[in-house]
């Protein structure tokens, strides 16, 4: 691959992926040992040797390595809450990939970089049941990436008992699909989206995007796109399957009596889930579980050793 290729897909210039370097854990500390989006890819496109980088005459776009990166270097190129509002227009609207666009009312690449966050929030702002068109995966270069996808619902059932099965429906076969084009307008729709959940998640999205072209913040804390969504659909939800998703999704990090509050772990943190506090005498560091992803990045980083962290990212 050329030099000026590489420099393109690195800064995101993919429709279908967004490159975040900064984000990414191999970038943030060399001795890290995170490999996820490698591991994931069934095309073996990511390269890690020297910086983040994927190999456009390689990658298919299934999306997986979206789903498994945990600081959110590698990111859907779609706006996923354009999708939700496409999806808001009509009664049991059909999600589709790029495959699929005459006969799917919303799309992303490849329906196998749904991850559990964006799987949720279909589940809490979709008023209606979201159909997921499936009828051109067989044989599909990103088949195996939609086989995950299934796993990644089932997994959710098991382990949040919600009925979110019930919002999301698997369609096979074509012959089964009841598609409807959209039903209102399109001034109508952005006026009754006025001061909207869906609007709010949309513009927290697009500033998350703007790239900082004025230097490269490998200090920068920024939750994930999905991460974000997903809490801005949880307050949608009653209190009770609110804290039953916080429950799946809480990652906790346990300092022993070897920390001595040098607070590095809050410096090389991706998401801001560990923030140092001063008394004036000492230094504390305090962990938010609810923004951290379980990356682990601290735990490699700590000198003494004095991390351990619990219930880690483990994509599916």
């Amino acid at each position: 691959m050329s030099e000026n290729k590489l420099k393109n897909i690195t800064t995101g210039s993919r429709n279908d992926l967004q490159l975040h370097p900064s984000r990414c854990l191999r970038m943030r500390f060399s001795g890290s040992s995170c490999s996820r989006c490698a591991d994931i890819c069934p095309h073996g496109a990511i390269n890690l040797e020297n910086a983040l980088a994927v190999d456009q005459n390689i990658c298919r776009g299934c999306l997986l390595c979206s789903t498994a990166c945990p600081s959110g270097a590698l990111e859907q190129g779609s706006d996923f809450s354009e999708c939700l509002s496409r999806l808001s227009k009509v009664p049991e609207p059909v999600l589709g990939c790029v495959r699929t666009q005459e006969h799917s009312n919303a799309n992303i690449t490849c329906l196998g970089g749904l991850s559990e966050e964006h799987l949720i929030a279909i589940y809490a702002l979709q008023v209606q049941q979201v159909q997921l068109d499936l009828a051109t995966c067989s044989g599909c270069s990103n088949e195996n990436a939609v086989k995950l996808l299934r796993g990644r619902l089932d997994d959710l059932g098991r382990k949040i008992a919600l009925p979110i099965g019930g919002k999301i429906k698997l369609v096979e076969q074509a012959a089964e699909l009841n598609f409807r084009k959209e039903t209102i307008g399109r001034r109508g729709f952005f006026k009754a989206l006025t001061g909207s959940l869906l609007k709010e998640t949309s513009t927290l999205l697009q500033s998350a995007k703007t790239p900082d072209k004025t230097r490269v913040a490998y200090t920068e804390k920024q939750l994930p796109q999905r991460k974000t969504i997903l809490n801005l659909g949880l307050k949608e939800l009653p209190e009770l399957e609110q804290q039953q998703i916080r429950r799946f999704f809480k990652r906790e990090a346990v300092r022993s009596e070897n920390c001595d509050g040098c607070a590095a772990c809050s410096k090389v943190c991706t998401t801001g889930a560990m923030t140092e506090k001063t008394d004036g005498e000492s230094n504390q560091v305090e962990h938010d579980p609810l923004h951290c992803t379980g990356c682990g990045l601290c735990v490699e980083f700590c000198l003494n050793e004095a991390l351990q962290l619990k219930n880690g990212f483990k994509p599916i």
